[in-house]
């Protein structure tokens, strides 16, 4: 610096030093009026610095806001229950209705969390003596949001406990288990890490074979707290952006000759230097694939063994332990109540099979069908007809299982799936505008996220492969369409009706896209773009220049909060309706004839329920115990005809019956007991007196 600007620069400086000694001098000034001086304009400079300040306040302000909203759009589809706060809204129902409400530990999962089961029964009533329903939600991990649903239920229920509840539980129970796989479900809730879709329970598996267990998973690379999807350029892959939505990506049209671009990968690295990523995770086995109906080996999601899982093994123990439990109810993604299932084809005419039916049996479906119909008949009064149809009885499920083998009622309900057809221009749902994404009536979830290529395994895959279910009948609509034909409501099949519906320039949606069409304009109609990262440049240390990506974790498993809200509220009176379906079994029409001790009995087995005694498959395959009937004689009466114990296998719902005919030699006055028990409902207890 020269001389000169040394000498203005100390200058400067005195002068400055001067001003605020003077200030600091000058006796506080009195306060102005309006016909006060003005104050003294500020020094030069001062008005530019206020501005500069007020610019950078306002471009910190602008990048809080953009930060809030990216948080808003990274943020869960809805607030997901952290295993913590499942169990302390269970807790919390127990001590708010004790004469009604208890909790019960029923098993321990592979993480250490404890399973639970809310009980609603009479109190001082035995589980183990209560006819009733089980339900069951949160056996995929991914579907961590049905615990709210269930839980909802149960508090509504409770809510009116002091009226129709009380009334029409009588000595029945109702179960509720809101999180069957809560391992599963603290993946998706962020509790173990970055969020992510693990549909198992985490049990370690070395699934490369190199020694190691789950030393390859994903990875959240980029920090924002949540595993998305990585796009890498790849002249062997077999995906495509799509050319109608550059947001979506689809399957290459090969029989076009076109090829594909990129290869998808879960968001991680090569952790373990052999070539592929993400091939050895932290998935484990899911619980819904491990009970034995169907239970398909080799496959690691599978389990080990049937029952291999703590989860899976806790659960089936329940059931077996409590009999009359007559009906498990799924909320997840498998449904019979909206979309029937297929009836078996191969059920044989009397006791006795050859092969596990490859559907449900026709006389079960039948029943199935009333309960559909009660229940389109409450969703009609309350305006929300469910009109979701999920996945079947589905090999190596709870709901298969509990079917197959238990003898149990197989009741089940998907409370939301994402749409899987781009909306018609012209059509709006719900209020919704013209060209709004809308569901897809019948239509399912996407079954898992796309196969990642080169070895590396899709940590988020659903379930096991599909090819080795052994009742494909279960899985269809029943409205599935010729060849050609569209899925679900309105599908008539044959030839299109247009040239342009059957242009293949359209634009299409691919279920197992990590980034599908349809799913991305449903949420930009119904959560304003929340839920999917924009694809974006990525350096990846090992793969280079790559897409970064797609749908957050949990959003095509996790309802709107409307439909949670409002399949809540019709299930509350399912529920009940349910119980006044169970069977019911009475005994009427007593005849006593005859004099002086000597009787001819006669007295029908009647059941005033809704449902049969058992479902039909229960009793062909003799998979539970039908109805009991024991006569007991006083002492000194003899018995002439009749035997003294009966079986009866079956009874229709509705009235169904059976007359029993006795003729006994005794006292006149003596009493004749007469009991009718069974596993699957309450004993019945007559005294008949002998003539």
């Amino acid at each position: 610096m020269s001389r000169v600007a040394l000498a203005a620069l100390a200058a400067a400086c005195l002068t400055c030093t001067a001003v605020r000694g003077a200030a600091q001098a000058a006796p506080p000034s009195a306060p102005s009026d309006s016909s006060a001086q003005e104050a003294p304009a500020p020094p030069a400079g001062v008005d530019a610095q206020q501005a500069e300040a007020k610019a950078a306040e306002s471009q910190e302000a602008s990048k809080a806001d953009e930060a809030a909203e990216q948080e808003s759009k990274l943020a869960p589809p809805a607030a997901l229950l952290t295993a913590r706060e499942v169990q302390d809204r269970l807790a919390a129902l127990a001590a708010a209705h004790a004469d009604l409400a208890r909790v019960e530990t029923y098993g321990t999962s592979f993480g250490g969390l404890p399973l639970q089961a809310l009980v609603v029964a009479a109190p001082g009533r035995p589980l183990a003596e209560a006819q009733g329903l089980l339900f069951v939600a949160g056996l995929d991990g991914r579907r961590a949001a049905d615990a709210g649903v269930l839980l909802a239920v149960a508090e509504t229920l409770l809510a009116d406990a002091g009226g129709d509840l009380r009334a029409r539980l009588g000595d029945a129970a109702l179960v509720f288990i809101p999180r069957a796989n809560p391992d599963g479900a603290e993946a998706l809730s962020g509790a173990r890490g970055p969020r992510r879709e693990q549909a198992g329970n985490g049990r370690p598996d070395d699934a490369d074979r190199d020694g190691r267990t789950d030393e390859d998973g994903p990875a959240d690379l980029d920090g924002d707290g949540a595993i998305a999807w990585l796009a890498v350029p790849d002249g062997e892959g077999t995906w495509v952006f799509d050319e109608h939505d550059p947001r979506a990506l689809r399957k290459a049209r090969t029989e076009r000759g076109e090829a594909g671009t990129h290869r998808l990968l879960l968001e991680g690295r090569d952790a373990d230097g052999d070539g592929a990523e993400n091939e050895d995770g932290t998935d484990g086995a899911q619980p819904d694939g491990n009970f034995p109906h169907g239970w398909r080996e080799y496959q690691a999601a599978s389990g080990a063994f049937p029952l291999s899982e703590p989860e899976a093994r806790a659960l089936a123990d329940f059931v077996l332990a409590h009999p009359r439990l007559g009906g498990v109810f799924v909320v997840g993604g498998q449904d019979t109540l909206v979309g029937l299932p297929k009836a078996a084809t191969n059920a044989p005419g009397g006791r006795g099979f050859d092969a596990p039916l490859d559907g449900v049996h026709a006389d079960d479906v039948a029943s199935l069908k009333e309960l559909q119909r009660r229940l389109l008949a409450l969703g009609k009064a309350q305006d929300h007809e469910p009109e979701t149809k999920g996945d079947g009885l589905t090999g190596g499920s709870f709901l298969a299982w509990a079917y197959h083998q238990a003898g149990r009622w197989p009741l089940a309900l998907c409370v939301w799936a994402p749409p899987t057809e781009l909306p018609k221009p012209g059509k709006s749902k719900e209020g919704a505008k013209p060209g709004d994404a809308e569901k897809s009536e019948g239509a399912a979830k996407p079954d898992g996220e796309p196969k990642a290529e080169d070895g590396a395994q899709d940590e988020a895959a659903a379930k096991p492969d599909d090819a080795a279910k052994p009742e494909e009948a279960a899985q269809a609509d029943d409205d599935a369409p010729p060849e050609g034909g569209k899925r679900g409501k309105g599908g008539k099949g044959g030839k299109a009706k247009d040239d342009e519906e059957s242009d293949d320039d359209k634009p299409r949606s691919d279920a197992d896209s990590p980034a599908p069409a349809a799913v991305l304009a449903w949420l930009d109609t119904a959560r304003e773009g929340a839920g999917f990262v924009p694809w974006h440049a990525f350096t990846h240390d090992q793969l280079g220049e790559v897409q970064l990506g797609g749908l957050l974790p949990g959003v095509a498993f996790t309802p709107p909060q409307k439909d949670a809200d409002a399949t809540a509220a019709l299930l509350a009176p399912f529920a009940l309706t349910l119980l006044d379906c169970l069977p019911r079994v009475t005994l009427e029409d007593l005849k006593v004839t005859g004099s002086d001790g000597v009787g001819a009995i006669e007295v029908a087995v009647v059941n005033r329920g809704v449902l049969p005694t058992l479902p039909q498959l229960a009793a062909s395959a003799r998979l539970s115990r039908p109805l009991h009937v024991e006569l007991v004689l006083p002492e000194g009466a003899a018995r002439l005809s009749g035997d003294a114990q009966q079986f009866i296998d079956r009874l229709a719902g509705g009235g169904g019956r059976q007359t029993l005919r006795w003729v006994i030699a005794g006292s006149s006055g003596q009493k004749v007991t007469l009991r009718v028990e069974s596993p699957s409902v309450p004993a019945v207890t007559l005294e008949i007196p002998l003539p």
